[in-house]
């Protein structure tokens, strides 16, 4: 049994998981995350011990430590996804599985990324990196520069950030027969980071570009990329002093926000923290503190409506702008 594995994304202060649609589903849909249920969790341990105690073989064993791990990260475990994993990766490394052994690794990096271990994280998305680069594999690897990229951004270090990202647009152009889903990706998180080091003029670049990416996808309207480059667009232009467009626009994401009814309420708001937190952050940056202190009071409103074990979280920005996985690895 397979399972998809999702880029779970944690902010300093919580850790949420946001299902990117297009690594599960056509990219005009925003999926919510897929959770592995109890009985392919129990089904999982059972053909794992079966495994075992045949002695099936390193290759075999190690596969289904890897879906096992899969599947508990799915569900937030963290602790068991991380052993999960950690059992995966040498018996994956001794059967020469290269593929299987680096989407171990990715695995283990996206744990320790969850639990704000970034440096252990990259690490191991790195040594999955090294691998897909050798096999040639451009989208995969096109993803693992986002996610480290995604690491620096929570570090506040937004040059590596951007290298990164700058090396996730040449995989992703560089893939067979083009790839607008990752390069749509990597233009909106380095218009991100570019914007948070004052280059605005290259941040409104990547964003056109990421428009002309997402022009090839055919969206609807109120698409999750959609909203993420209106977000990205009106945050850059709001810190370029341009109020009137930069205002328009993110009120155009918070409406778009409104009219996904597929969205449960707390995935909503927490989607409207999200673009307003951002709101706040470049509205601080323009020196528009009035306006950015009434944002933080409608932050405080909407975070006291969620459900009090999640009041803190929301979906960080980088993921909202991000909006493409890792493709499901099998």
């Amino acid at each position: 049994m397979a399972l998809p594995r999702l880029l779970l994304v944690p902010i300093t202060q919580a850790v949420v998981a946001l299902g990117f649609a297009a690594a599960f589903c056509p990219s005009n849909v925003w999926a919510q995350p897929i959770t592995a249920t109890d009985s392919q969790v129990e089904l999982l341990r059972a053909e794992l011990k079966k495994a075992e105690s045949t002695h099936a073989g390193d290759a075999r064993i190690g596969h289904l430590w890897r879906d096992l791990g899969i599947a508990y990260e799915s569900r937030l475990a963290e602790g068991p996804a991380e052993d999960a994993y950690v059992r995966a990766i040498p018996l994956l490394r001794s059967a020469g599985r290269d593929f299987e052994y680096a989407d171990a690794l990715h695995g283990l990096g996206s744990v320790y990324l969850n639990m704000e271990q970034r440096p252990e994280a990259r690490r191991c998305m790195l040594e999955a990196l090294a691998i897909y680069e050798k096999q040639n594999d451009q989208v995969k690897a096109a993803f693992l520069h986002q996610t480290i990229g995604i690491t620096w951004m929570f570090d506040d270090k937004f040059k590596e950030a951007i290298a990164e990202f700058t090396a996730s647009v040449a995989d992703a152009n560089a893939s067979p027969n083009g790839q607008p889903e990752p390069l749509l990706a990597s233009y909106l998180l380095r218009a991100g980071a570019e914007y948070h080091t004052s280059d605005m003029t290259h941040s409104l670049a990547d964003i056109a570009a990421a428009r002309k990416a997402a022009a090839q996808l055919h969206l609807a309207p109120n698409s999750v990329e959609n909203i993420a480059m209106s977000l990205a667009e009106g945050a850059a232009l709001t810190r370029a002093g341009q109020p009137t467009q930069g205002d328009a626009l993110i009120k155009k994401a918070l409406d778009l926000v409104s009219t996904r009814n597929d969205l449960s309420p707390e995935m909503q708001q927490k989607t409207r923290i999200a673009v307003l937190r951002e709101y706040g952050s470049a509205l601080t940056a323009a020196h528009r503190k009035r306006d950015a202190k009434a944002v933080d009071a409608q932050v405080a409103v909407l975070a006291s409506k969620l459900p009090h074990n999640c009041a803190d979280c929301t979906i960080s920005v980088a993921a909202l702008q991000g909006t493409l996985s890792p493709q499901a690895l099998r």
